[in-house]
């Protein structure tokens, strides 16, 4: 699933597989409003996984810019406890795409007691009232968990 600011579209293009790895090319198109309630577009599969306090999960992703010219991306890995409320989170760094495949990944440790499950996204923050016009490939991301972290007492750390 896709979510927008408003003033701001996301076309899905068409799927397919390069280099063994499958991908979605979507486009973005429009203005970024001033009265959106958040300037990002976010990927996800609008589900989470379930996950408790003291494991350490990971996202990692690959995207590369098909045409047009296309702000920075950042993968977020974003713990929620129950009624969605959020736990905390983490991003990636940065990296701003272009025809080459670009790499990121992202860990976190749940460390709040009441996250009970995990979302991974892509993030692309957008610029209030700048015109957005590009496509860009955004290859299946890899979201897991990477291991329980717990001290010699089974306390989480």
């Amino acid at each position: 699933t896709a979510g927008a600011p408003s003033g701001v579209n996301v076309q899905f293009l068409g799927t397919g597989e390069e280099g063994g790895l499958p991908y979605c090319d979507i486009r973005i198109l429009g203005i970024a409003d001033a009265n959106a309630a958040s300037h990002r577009v976010s990927f996800n599969d609008n589900t989470n996984a379930a996950a408790t306090a003291g494991q350490a999960w990971g996202l990692d992703f690959r995207a590369k810019l098909i045409a047009g010219s296309a702000p920075s991306v950042v993968a977020r890995l974003a713990a929620y406890a129950t009624g969605s409320l959020l736990a905390g989170a983490n991003d990636s760094g940065a990296t701003t795409p272009d025809a080459t495949v670009k790499y990121l990944s992202v860990r976190k440790v749940l460390a709040d007691p009441t996250a009970n499950n995990v979302r991974g996204s892509i993030v692309m923050p957008l610029v209030n009232g700048v015109t957005y016009d590009f496509m860009i490939r955004i290859y299946a991301p890899f979201g897991r968990r990477v291991r329980d972290v717990r001290s010699a007492t089974g306390r989480g750390m």
